[in-house]
């Protein structure tokens, strides 16, 4: 519970945490079953709040990558990741605004907000959308 107290969890998480500390796997699949029985352990839940808490900063692909490493399941997270494509070409042009001003870019800079916003998991459509191709900036 101590560990659950501070932030969400995933199961996967709590399972390595608890297995570390040198619990024994019959009790710890018991309490992580008990956990999830009383509502304590729901990596949905935590899927959707990781998914807000990465609204307008990550585009899905980025999103799904961040949720595997927390341990969920390829199926739940890349669910989840698919609620930020309504508004991933949105999201990346603020996160371009922000961080590069507004186009049009010189092609050194255009390079540089294209690999930012490719780091950041969104797709590649998105990104040649956003920003012209090096050649049509000349």
């Amino acid at each position: 519970m101590r560990l659950l107290a501070a932030h969400d969890r995933s199961r996967a998480e709590l399972s390595a945490r608890l297995s570390a500390a040198g619990h024994p796997e019959p009790e710890l699949r018991a309490a992580l079953g008990r956990l999830a029985e009383l509502g304590y352990l729901d990596d949905a839940r935590l899927a959707a709040a990781e998914v807000a808490r990465f609204r307008g900063r990550l585009g899905p692909a980025g999103a799904e990558a961040k949720l595997l490493g927390r341990g969920l399941s390829p199926e739940l997270a890349k669910g989840a990741a698919e609620a930020l494509r309504a508004g991933e070409a949105s999201a990346a042009r603020a996160l371009c605004a922000e961080r590069y001003g507004a186009p049009p870019f010189e092609p050194k800079v255009l390079a540089r907000a294209a690999r930012f916003l490719a780091g950041r998991g969104f797709s590649a459509e998105v990104v040649e959308a956003l920003l012209p191709r090096d050649d049509d900036v000349r």
